[in-house]
């Protein structure tokens, strides 16, 4: 497959769990499929010398922002994901940190739109800075 269809392939999934009858975030069984994709797509590899189970992102995961559109996805821990957005630049430092402090059913709404945000921001690049 090559790039712009993996691209593609990536821009549904997370238009599936973020947009549309997906649920964010993803339940475990969703997590086994997406994973799934993610290897059949040559996103992720195993580690060598490694537990069982440890992968990391191939070179081509790295170029397309595997770890970000797993946060897009919910397929990282819910309290990792401020970080990954934060890393990106889609958040400010101060936003990672309020989701730590308030309640727990409120921060996970305004992760949600968080997420929300950042994705929309992502798809129109055009108007971000690099």
């Amino acid at each position: 497959m090559d790039k712009a269809a993996v691209v593609c392939k990536l821009h549904q999934i997370a238009d599936h769990y973020l947009l549309g009858a997906g649920t964010w975030p993803a339940d475990p069984d969703s997590l086994l499929a997406f994973f799934k994709t993610v290897r059949d797509l040559g996103l992720d590899e195993d580690v060598p010398d490694s537990l069982p189970g440890t992968t990391r992102s191939t070179a081509l995961g790295k170029e397309l922002k595997l770890d970000l559109l797993m946060a897009f996805v919910g397929a990282w821990d819910m309290w990792e994901i401020p970080q990954v957005l934060h890393e990106y630049g889609y958040i400010e430092e101060t936003e990672a940190e309020e989701l730590s402090t308030g309640p727990t059913v409120e921060a996970e709404r305004r992760l949600r739109w968080l997420v929300l945000r950042s994705y929309f921001e992502f798809c129109n690049r055009s108007k971000r800075p690099n």
